[in-house]
């Protein structure tokens, strides 16, 4: 591991969100920063080992990147995961050839990274917001916490696809399906660090934000202004000017992931997929976070199909 510590002023970003949840267009909020070095994803490769998510090796990996220094496992995986390179731009500034990273070597990464003021990272998934406590009170890190918290109907329905490049819709014709058991099983764990932040814990206090999907969707220059309000930094022109570039036209589909759209329309596209029995079961799974989160529950198809209803 190359240890240069960087020095840099305050403070870390982490976007933190659900799967399928908005990050990637949230997150473009901080990788249009020109001042920021944004890493996508680094818990990827421990994500499904729900151990390391709430373990000293989640909280290490987070702590050596915040700081510049780039564990084996993560050198891998940027080599190798072509949605971590090509998604962040300050990676595509340190690779050879393009998106190409595997001629990269660690002190390119390592000065790369350093030649920004500032670090955003967006981590999906996270079991628990203690799993962060340690770089606040340990470390010495100002962290500041972006919560991205989606409409658990909107994220099952963005789930619905077969496969990875599958885009034909799975319906959530059981109560008992996979796909609504892992919804569920999110919905509790947002749930838990909502009402944890709540709480008030010292060490969270000023570093805790929750953004509403939908409301980004809606009004993202006003939202993103906000966001750098609370971080304490004015908008760069450059995240307002792709705002407006990327959010007001037609859904323009890159694979898997989309990040040029009409935004404002896809915050409640997901009335115009789901029936309201899978609307139901969804909402009879995920009813505390829904209240909340001042979503609105469906209680008739009509109301599904009212978009005039509005559900946030």
């Amino acid at each position: 591991m190359y240890n240069v510590p960087p020095s840099r002023p305050s403070p870390a970003v982490m976007l933190i969100a659900s799967y399928k949840g908005g990050s990637t267009f949230c997150g473009e909020l901080f990788n249009q920063n020109p001042d920021m070095c944004y890493f996508f994803e680094p818990l990827f490769d421990t994500q499904d080992k729900p151990t390391w998510n709430s373990s000293i090796k989640a909280t290490s990996t987070l702590k050596e990147l915040y700081n510049c220094r780039f564990p084996d496992y993560y050198l891998d995986m940027i080599k190798n995961f072509s949605l971590t390179k090509s998604k962040s731009n300050c990676f595509k500034k340190v690779c050879h050839r393009g998106f190409s990273c595997q001629r990269t070597v660690l002190s390119e990464f390592v000065q790369g990274c350093g030649n920004y003021k500032y670090i955003a990272m967006k981590v999906l998934r996270l079991q628990s917001l203690e799993v962060l406590k340690p770089l606040v009170l340990e470390e010495k890190i100002d962290l500041k916490i972006i919560h991205l918290i989606r409409d658990p109907r909107g994220i099952a329905c963005s789930r619905t696809c077969q496969g990875f490049w599958d885009v034909r819709r799975r319906e959530i014709i059981e109560k008992q399906s996979d796909l609504l058991k892992s919804v569920a099983h999110d919905c509790k764990q947002v749930f838990n660090m909502v009402l944890y932040a709540k709480s008030m814990p010292t060490w969270l206090q000023d570093r805790y934000k929750i953004v509403r999907y939908e409301d980004l969707a809606s009004d993202p220059i006003t939202i993103a202004e906000d966001i750098y309000k609370f971080l304490h930094m004015d908008t760069p022109y450059e995240v307002t000017s792709w705002i407006e570039e990327n959010t007001k036209h037609e859904e323009q589909n890159e694979g898997r992931l989309k990040r040029s759209r009409n935004s404002s329309a896809t915050a409640e596209s997901w009335r115009n997929v789901l029936s309201y029995q899978e609307a139901k079961f969804i909402q009879s799974v995920c009813t505390d976070i829904i209240e909340v989160m001042d979503y609105k529950m469906l209680s008739s198809e009509t109301q599904l199909q009212n978009l005039s209803y509005r559900l946030f």
